[in-house]
């Protein structure tokens, strides 16, 4: 190695162990003996004559100078790995193993039915899917992409917005029949509303640009949507549903709730740890958004 200039394989090891927090983790996503990676990071430090890892048994963590040497250094080794990706594209097809971390829900009812177009257009690449509402670490896990749904917040992550879900009110059968339908936003009872712990009032509009607001004061609260959406349908109260999932599992039972009302449109994000993305990714995520801006352009 040169050692004013060393190697972009040398600068994307180092950018390896820094995500992956461990020389054995990054031995394992790399398929390198740890101490050849360990021993090429060293001389990347001699060469640099600064410190840019401190060792621990189990950890390595980055010095002052190890986090101003990554900033930059990520950027230079994602752009010649993706740069090294599309030119492998030029002459075959996207192909490797894609690893999606997505809300079980949004998997069931929306991705679901329209993942075999996906899999016929892209044959040779290997789908590895993770239903979980757990907020995975793009970095320090082997995960690809991470889709998911909200108002995100500020991760240093790169989010792309693959579509805009509207959100109405849903009650079983047996709830409507039992209390009757509201026929107002004013006629929601507070103490029927099942909802996500923090929040307080549901903010709803109409066609004609009337607001309104719905206070919430049920006795059960849940951190889990698809929770939620499932004691709606055994007829606890009233939920407040992105419009895609009214008619999948538990939620096919439910019947909408002053259908002239609406709440905000909840964004679907895919998540990744940077923009330069491999041919297989990047396959993925235009699919999700040609196929949901597709069925925006037929609903209009």
């Amino acid at each position: 190695m040169n050692q004013s200039n060393p190697s972009l394989d040398t600068l994307a090891l180092f950018v390896e162990v820094a995500r992956a927090g461990s020389f054995s983790a990054a031995a394992r996503r790399l398929g390198l003996p740890q101490s050849t990676i360990s021993r090429r990071i060293g001389a990347l430090e001699a060469a640099l004559g600064l410190q840019l890892l401190a060792r621990t048994t189990r950890r390595v963590e980055l010095t002052e100078a190890g986090h101003t040497y990554l900033q930059r250094a990520q950027g230079i080794a994602d752009e010649a790995a993706s740069l090294h990706a599309e030119m492998g594209g030029l002459r075959q097809r996207p192909s490797g193993v894609l690893r999606v971390s997505m809300p079980a829900e949004f998997a069931r009812a929306w991705l679901a039915p329209r993942l075999p177009a996906f899999v016929r257009r892209w044959p040779d690449i290997t789908l590895h899917l993770d239903p979980s509402p757990r907020r995975v670490d793009l970095i320090g896990e082997p995960f690809d992409v991470a889709i998911r749904a909200g108002h995100l917040p500020d991760s240093g992550l790169f989010a792309s917005v693959l579509m805009r879900v509207p959100r109405c009110l849903y009650a079983a059968p047996a709830w409507l029949q039992a209390h009757g339908a509201p026929t107002a936003p004013a006629d929601v009872p507070p103490e029927a509303c099942l909802h996500m712990g923090g929040e307080t009032h549901w903010l709803l509009e109409n066609g004609a640009g009337q607001r309104a607001r719905v206070p919430l004061a049920g006795r059960i609260t849940a951190t889990d949507p698809g929770l939620l959406h499932a004691l709606a349908a055994h007829g606890m109260g009233i939920v407040l549903l992105p419009a895609m999932f009214a008619a999948s599992g538990a939620a096919a039972q439910l019947r909408p709730v002053l259908p002239d009302w609406h709440a905000a449109p909840v964004p679907i994000c895919a998540l990744t740890a940077t923009r330069l993305l491999p041919a297989r990714v990047r396959c993925f995520i235009d699919f999700l958004r040609e196929a949901a801006q597709g069925e925006e352009s037929a609903q209009e």
